[in-house]
């Protein structure tokens, strides 16, 4: 049975990719928790309007570190109030800490980075975005689903969307619901982060490169991995995403992956997770 939902909103958002699936209601008796994140808006280490990135303290921010727990269903507060208290089913189980992206022509890599907060996981992690013009209109909206793997983790939700040609992105606006319906399993297990080399792409743009090890004795299918990338200044300007097939028990491989960024990426990290199904 349910045990709480948590909802982290700002915007709107629609459809979700990667064959996901839909947004599911939550089930009666459980309260819901709103948490509201600042848009993360564009500012490359050029000056230019394509690179997404957010940091904490300002409007440019997709954080949620300072403030206190926003509990019941519709409190404000601070906009990056974040609400990170475990517990029963009136305290938030997630937070988004960190929101950006990197544009290459008309594809947009959104990326947001939620902290699990509660005691538990295997929990149904959404994040939906809206995609803002200069002039703060909504150019798009998309949705990507993922999961909480264990307790203290931090997942980097993401995935390519197509804004149109011509369209340029100067912001987002990241929506977070963490649904507690016991769809997923907790596997224990901490893969971990992994800094990724970067270089340039046989054909433009731009690839990295990481190791991914399992420490478990049991074969690793198809591991979710977000990737995040930083420009000089340590904001966010670029993401890409991953499934390597299999990591051996016991064992690593070597996963690439392409990224999209917005201006030049100075560093890059995998965050590794569990398979989604």
């Amino acid at each position: 049975m349910a045990r709480s939902t948590t909802l982290a909103t700002k915007g709107l958002a629609a459809s979700m990719v990667l064959g996901f699936g839909l947004v599911l209601s939550a089930c009666g008796g459980s309260s819901d928790t709103v948490e509201k994140g600042d848009p993360a808006t564009g500012s490359s280490e050029k000056g230019g309007p394509a690179t997404g990135s957010s940091e904490k303290g300002d409007p440019a921010t997709g954080s949620s570190e300072k403030g206190g727990p926003a509990t019941g269903s519709s409190e404000k507060g601070d906009p990056a109030t974040g609400s990170s208290e475990k517990g029963d089913s009136d305290k938030a189980q997630g937070k988004i800490l960190e929101s950006g992206f990197g544009q290459d022509g008309q594809y947009v890599y959104p990326v947001t980075l939620v902290e699990n907060t509660s005691d538990h996981a295997g929990q149904t992690v959404i994040v939906s975005w809206n995609f803002l013009d200069s002039a703060g209109e909504i150019v798009k909206s998309q949705s990507q689903t993922n999961s909480f793997n264990f307790t203290g983790q931090t997942t980097a939700v993401t995935t390519l969307v197509d804004v149109g040609k011509g369209v340029e992105v100067t912001s987002i606006e990241p929506t977070l619901l963490i649904k507690d319906e016991g769809l997923f399993e907790e596997t224990e297990v901490d893969f971990g982060t992994a800094k990724a080399t970067v270089k340039k792409g046989e054909y433009g743009g731009w690839t990295v490169a990481f190791p991914v090890k399992n420490p478990t004795s049991e074969p690793l299918e198809s591991p979710s991995i977000g990737i995040v990338c930083r420009d000089a200044q340590g904001k966010i300007n670029g993401a890409g995403f991953t499934f390597p097939d299999l990591v051996p028990p016991n064992g690593e491989i070597t996963a690439d992956s392409d990224v999209t960024v917005s201006g030049t990426p100075h560093s890059c990290k995998a965050y590794i997770a569990g398979p989604v199904f």
